[in-house]
């Protein structure tokens, strides 16, 4: 028998191929691209080839078939879009010595695109997730009334963005900032409806339009947890609607070889939609071929002009579990956390449950006892090596302990035990002083934050445009770390266009004692500034306060400290400063109440 040439992709695809494969004898090798950082590794495999990335089409198709010919592989399987996209282009002359592992280029296309599948899926009759495309804003403006939240962006064809992420937009303008920052985003990327429920994925090998064999099964865990690659899955008996839904599609593609086609499930309501279809062995394979169904080497048996005989039935319920993408999973959560986008007590259940099915009896997506090397390597690469880059690890913390860190780091101890004293000192309450008392007689406001490019100048800004009517009053921002001259930030200023402030003319200024001095009533934003301000200039303690103080919302002390967004986008600056308006806003009332209390008396008693 002739060895088959593996293009590689994701280890645990790669390595379950070659097992299956090399348990009836059939010999291994792989292909990386160059660029792959890490090298599979396993005892099914018999050697590992280096060939030109898959996007480099002339050199890769330079390299491949010389490759083909000298070792006499007579079997091809591409295992990514990417090297589905890269045969494409030398399919009719590599068709001559092998096997390619995939139907026509113009077939792949149809399932790569997913414009033609969800279109072809459409006219059979299957239900497939309301849809979206809009070439431009205007277009996006014109529906927003009929957009319904959260939304999922997906390349409209894999050919054309082969790399990007799933994307959830929860709001519109979170998507219309998407537009904003890439004006071609509308004609790159499918919009769909959030579909509840959980993954079903139907895998066929349909051959001569006979469906081979089905295996089916859910995905009971992903990543990342809002939905995406398989890291729990768990074999399903067939469901014959899915199936006959899947080999209907399939046969209208006029497809031949494997295929996953992906459904949503949603047990509430009884609704399959349709999400995509993969036209190569899916990340979930090892489930399948772990519990008896070899479709790897029923696949070559085909290949080679041999029926497979019947298939002996699979037991529902089996499970496979991805432990590294588990780890992966759990840190992409504590991620979702720290942002506000899960809750603590998810947190606390999710790892739980990490625990529980890590120690598990549940077979390993990639670990074999008798073949470790793989499994090593992954953890290895995707969990020893990302922990321990630099800033990783602060990533995990809750955002008060990094940015404790950050200030011993950088401003030293004596600073950073002033830092955390200022902290301190607002979490017990005991510099809990009424910003009203010291309003009474100021005229000069001076606004302070670290650069003097996002916070104080749209506060200063702001607080004029309040109190322009008022000639006496005075003022002023500053920076106690900035760089003087230095304009506004340009997603900053873009943002401040919608508050109604111009920040073009802004240029920040570092803070001066002749500035401290002068000034009245002095506003920070964060614990950081105030330190900083103590430490240079300890006699601005008695007349400094945060700006967040001023808010009328009832919250917690620390929701006090208006956190900085610089280098965070467009949304987070935009919450900044809604913030800050607020804030200036009960300031401007307090200072007028304030200045007229002080007319009301001499004029009551001439």
């Amino acid at each position: 028998m002739k060895p088959v040439l593996v293009l590689a992709g994701t280890a645990r695809v790669v390595v379950s191929i070659a097992r299956c494969l090399h348990r009836h004898g059939i010999e291994v090798d792989i292909a990386q691209a160059a660029a792959s950082p890490d090298t599979i590794i396993s005892r099914a495999i018999r050697k590992v080839h280096r060939l030109p990335d898959f996007g480099r089409a002339e050199e890769f198709r330079g390299a491949l078939q010389p490759l083909i010919e000298q070792y006499g592989y007579d079997t091809l399987i591409p295992t990514t879009d990417e090297s589905l996209i890269a045969i494409a282009p030398c399919y009719d002359s590599i068709c001559t010595s092998l096997y390619p592992g995939s139907p026509r280029p113009e077939i792949v296309n149809s399932v790569l695109d997913k414009r033609l599948t969800l279109t072809a899926a459409r006219e059979i009759g299957i239900d497939v997730p309301n849809e979206y495309q809009f070439r431009d804003l205007a277009e996006l403006d014109a529906s927003r009334d009929a957009l319904r939240f959260p939304l999922l962006a997906k390349p409209a064809s894999k050919v054309e963005e082969i790399n990007f992420a799933l994307h959830y937009y929860h709001s519109f303008s979170e998507l219309r900032d998407a537009f904003l920052n890439d004006p071609s985003f509308g004609c790159k990327y499918l919009l769909q409806e959030y579909c509840r429920g959980f993954g079903v994925g139907v895998e066929l090998l349909i051959w001569d339009g006979k469906v081979h064999t089905v295996f089916q099964h859910k995905r009971l865990k992903e990543l990342p947890s809002t939905g995406g690659v398989s890291i729990l899955a768990e074999a399903q008996l067939p469901d014959s609607k899915l199936v006959d839904a899947s080999a209907r599609l399939l046969r209208s593609l006029a497809w031949q070889g494997v295929a996953m086609v992906e459904f949503r499930y949603d047990p509430a309501t009884s609704r399959a939609a349709l999400m995509e279809v993969n036209g190569r062995y899916w990340g979930s394979l090892p489930l399948s071929v772990n519990a008896g169904v070899e479709f790897p080497y029923y696949e070559w048996q085909l290949a080679h002009g041999v029926w497979p005989g019947p298939i002996a039935p699979y037991a529902p319920g089996f499970r496979t579990l991805w432990r590294v993408g588990d780890l992966m999973r759990f840190s992409s959560l504590i991620s979702r956390w720290r942002a506000g986008q899960e809750t603590f007590r998810t947190l606390g259940h999710e790892a739980w449950r990490l625990v529980a099915d890590f120690c598990s009896a549940t077979p390993d997506a990639l670990w074999q006892w008798r073949d470790r090397a793989p499994a090593v390597a992954e953890f290895r690469h995707r969990i020893l090596k990302r922990v321990f880059r630099p800033g990783v690890i602060t990533k995990l913390l809750p955002g008060v302990v990094v940015r404790d860190i950050e200030a011993y780091r950088y401003y030293g101890p004596r600073l950073g035990f002033l830092y955390t004293y200022v902290e301190l000192l607002h979490a017990f309450g005991l510099r809990n002083r009424n910003v009203k008392s010291l309003l009474p007689g100021s005229t000069t406001f001076l606004f302070l934050c670290s650069g003097n490019i996002v916070r104080s100048p749209m506060a200063a800004y702001l607080f004029k445009q309040q109190m322009e009517d008022r000639f006496e009053i005075r003022v002023e921002s500053a920076g106690l770390l900035a760089i003087p001259g230095r304009p506004a930030d340009p997603t900053a200023a873009l943002a401040a266009r919608e508050f109604g402030i111009s920040l073009d003319d802004h240029r920040s200024r570092p803070l001066t004692g002749v500035m401290v001095d002068k000034s009245d009533v002095i506003f920070v934003m964060d614990h950081l500034n105030e330190a900083v301000l103590m430490d240079r200039f300890p006699q601005a303690a008695r007349k400094t306060f945060l700006l967040g103080e001023c808010s009328k919302a009832a919250a917690p002390r620390r929701s006090a400290v208006i956190v900085d967004p610089y280098g965070c986008g467009l949304a987070e600056i935009r919450r900044c400063y809604g913030e800050i308006r607020d804030c200036v806003e009960t300031l401007s009332e307090w200072v007028r109440s304030s200045m007229d209390q002080e007319v009301a008396p001499g004029s009551v008693s001439g």
